[in-house]
């Protein structure tokens, strides 16, 4: 009688896939993304997002808040707040809208997949469109609330 796991072969449906990396039949890569041995068989098969388990969200980029930050010197009492946000959405793990509005309660979740953050106590307003999936936030819009106020933030 075999024990239960002792057949490593290769196994190709997409939960073992992920079963396997979640239980570290995989080796580790930096930024704490775990990803299954890449043997040409499943580099062909399953793209790789597909073969990840990414921890920590990324934020595609940072240089959209310096920017508005250095763009007018009146803008330069962001810098602190932005920071502090980049911080706390860089160690995130969320996966629902529901996990955002627990650690931020006056963030507005909107259609489209969008999220609209209060900065420097409701001075500035920031849109980004959450891949819930893939771990990942885009910044769309960083400006003052009268900025925000002529735009359609579902859009932009």
């Amino acid at each position: 009688m075999r024990r239960r796991g002792a057949n490593k072969g290769l196994q190709l449906t997409p939960y073992s896939l992920r079963f396997a990396t979640a239980f570290g039949r995989s080796r580790g890569a930096a930024f704490g993304v775990k990803t299954l041995t890449t043997s040409p068989i499943l580099t062909t098969l399953i793209p790789e997002w597909d073969r990840c388990i990414i921890s920590p969200m990324r934020v595609i980029a940072k240089r959209t808040l310096r920017q508005f930050w250095e763009s007018a010197p009146q803008y330069a009492d962001a810098k602190g707040p932005l920071d502090a946000w980049y911080a706390e959405a860089r160690k995130a793990q969320w996966h629902t809208p529901q996990d955002i509005k627990a650690q931020f309660r006056h963030a507005s979740i909107l259609k489209n997949q969008r999220v609209v953050f209060n900065i420097g106590g409701n001075k500035y307003r920031l849109i980004v469109a959450v891949d819930y999936r893939r771990q990942v936030l885009f910044i769309r819009f960083i400006g003052t609330h009268a900025q925000y106020d002529t735009i359609d933030a579902e859009v932009v």
